[in-house]
């Protein structure tokens, strides 16, 4: 992803950044998260330059990763251990005292931060901004209400962001909100309007009345992959006569589980592992996919309906979080109780009624143009001017 800031930029200032999305160095050159650079390339067409206070791992990447290209940006790393694992809590406990200092400094130095939430270092940096007065930015990046599973830091952060903040510290929530002067709703960065292009052109008839079927994501169990193979085991049991296949892009601990699964339901020959594969090549499989199965139910943002519209592929999706506020139910896709049975019914109505299919795929086509980078760079731009007051 060869990335560049803009040579006459909106916003003639430094842009913090706090983010708490690991980075790596490889021969010199630094990589983060597909996804989380696809969106701080708007930044950085927006401002001057941009200073990312982030952590620098040195663990195998097991996540699709680009290349920072931008020409403006300059790096506060800081070292931070994100593993799951018992003594994982231990490490980072020790680890934060000399991150919040080197935090305090970074914020204490910009004029406008850009806080990424939810995380212990937006936790933080929402603190230190209210304390240090700076103005502020959050792009919070999950469901704005308690749900089941919350965890503690992110029940105060979202709790300081709603109750204790207020102008000029503003948050970008995903889904509606309370009349509020500084809770901003805002649909995110998904994908540009030339990659729109691009995925429709990839379009073509299939060859064979088989319905495909994607999912895409890392392999943890969260994601709630093995929901989708016991579903479809379920309906092969049922309807061995229906013609179907299944192909999972990614990699994670959870790989042999559901490899485990798809041969104990006996659907081994229909079900694809394609492994973990760069962004352009997963978008390419998805454009010769009829249906794209998103089953878990703690997705902030779920990025994959936006995808799986510009490929020509119907969302059948999991009814949680900002999912209901996206997708109009037998309309745009489909919307599943997260329950293995009312997956594997919704399968069964598509397969038995494939004609549903060409007619949303017309209406994702549609849908996917209010969701184009280039509507989230206007929208921040008119924030950053009109809330924030920066002058262009």
């Amino acid at each position: 992803m060869a990335i560049l800031g803009l040579a006459n930029p909106s916003f003639k200032i430094r842009l913090g950044v706090v983010a708490q999305t690991n980075h790596w160095k490889v021969e010199g050159e630094i990589f983060a998260y597909e996804p989380y650079l696809r969106e701080m390339q708007v930044w950085a067409e927006l401002f001057s330059n941009v200073d990312i206070f982030a952590p620098l791992a040195n663990d195998e990447i097991k996540v699709a990763v680009a290349k920072y290209g931008f020409s403006n940006a300059r790096f506060s790393f800081v070292s931070y251990v994100h593993t799951t694992k018992w003594w994982g809590a231990f490490v980072r406990l020790a680890q934060l005292p000399m991150i919040l200092l080197k935090l305090a400094s970074f914020i204490w130095k910009h004029d406008v931060i850009l806080i990424r939430s939810p995380s212990h270092f937006g936790l933080f940096a929402h603190i230190f901004v209210y304390l240090l007065g700076k103005k502020s930015i959050t792009k919070y990046a999950g469901y704005f209400s308690f749900f089941e599973g919350e965890r503690i830091p992110s029940i105060i952060e979202r709790n300081f962001i709603r109750n204790v903040l207020r102008p000029p510290h503003y948050a970008l929530v995903y889904e509606s909100v309370q009349s509020s002067k500084h809770l901003i709703p805002f649909i995110p960065a998904a994908i540009s309007r030339a990659e729109i292009s691009w995925l429709q052109s990839l379009r073509h008839p299939q060859s064979t009345k088989r319905l495909v079927f994607y999912s895409l994501g890392k392999l943890i169990p969260v994601k709630n992959f093995d929901l989708t193979i016991k579903s479809l085991g379920l309906l092969f049991q049922d309807h061995a006569e229906l013609d179907w296949e299944f192909h999972l892009i990614g990699d994670g601990d959870e790989f042999a589980n559901l490899k485990r699964l798809s041969k104990m339901y006996n659907i081994s020959e229909r079900i694809f592992f394609e492994g973990k594969l760069p962004y352009k090549d997963s978008m390419r499989k998805l454009a010769t996919s009829d249906i794209i199965i998103m089953p878990g139910v703690k997705e902030g943002w779920p990025k994959v309906i936006i995808e799986g519209w510009a490929a020509g592929a119907v969302p059948v999706v999991a009814d949680a979080g900002i999912s209901n506020q996206i997708i109009k139910d037998k309309v745009s896709g489909f919307l599943f109780k997260p329950k293995v049975i009312h997956l594997k019914d919704i399968l069964f109505y598509i397969l038995t009624h494939p004609h549903l299919i060409e007619e949303m795929r017309l209406t994702g086509w549609k849908e996917v143009q209010k969701f184009s980078i280039e509507n989230f760079s206007k929208g921040i731009e008119d924030i950053c001017r009109d809330r924030l007051l920066l002058k262009t």
